[in-house]
């Protein structure tokens, strides 16, 4: 019904591709997950889940490559395969990756306040923290926050 309903608009005989018509001013993970959707209608996918994780293995290799090669426009291009990569585990699984971010990043915000108030409560500061201090109280705050 939606494509009969989108055919019938003005200028949409004038897309030649599925990928027509998305708007380019959407945030990076609602387009990623719009042209995976897209693609998807015409069998452009992963039979499986598992499937979508190995290519998610392979871009990421792909980045430590390019890493490695301190090559730093590569690098972004294949940070953004994997980025991309994901967004298809999350589609597959029928989750928002928008949504499950934005969720993800409040409660990284949650666990990060912990460590700053754990931080003025021994009288210091966030940068006098060893790393190992800072990761054993994120574990706790882990731990003790409902999240």
């Amino acid at each position: 019904n939606w494509e009969a309903i989108k055919k019938s608009e003005v200028g949409y005989e004038d897309r030649t591709s599925v990928l027509d018509g998305i708007p380019v001013g959407l945030p990076a993970l609602m387009r990623a997950m719009e042209v995976s959707k897209r693609v998807v209608r015409v069998g452009f996918e992963w039979p499986s889940v598992a499937e979508v994780l190995d290519k998610v293995d392979e871009e990421m290799n792909e980045l430590r490559v390019e890493i490695s090669a301190d090559d730093r426009t590569k690098s972004g291009r294949e940070l953004a395969d994997v980025i991309f990569s994901l967004v298809n585990v999350g589609r597959q699984l029928g989750l928002d990756v928008e949504d499950e971010l934005r969720q993800m990043t409040d409660r990284f915000g949650r666990r990060f306040r912990y460590i700053e108030a754990y931080a003025r409560n021994s009288q210091r500061l966030v940068g006098d923290l060893s790393l190992a201090e800072m990761e054993a109280v994120w574990q706790t705050a882990k731990r003790e926050i409902n999240d």
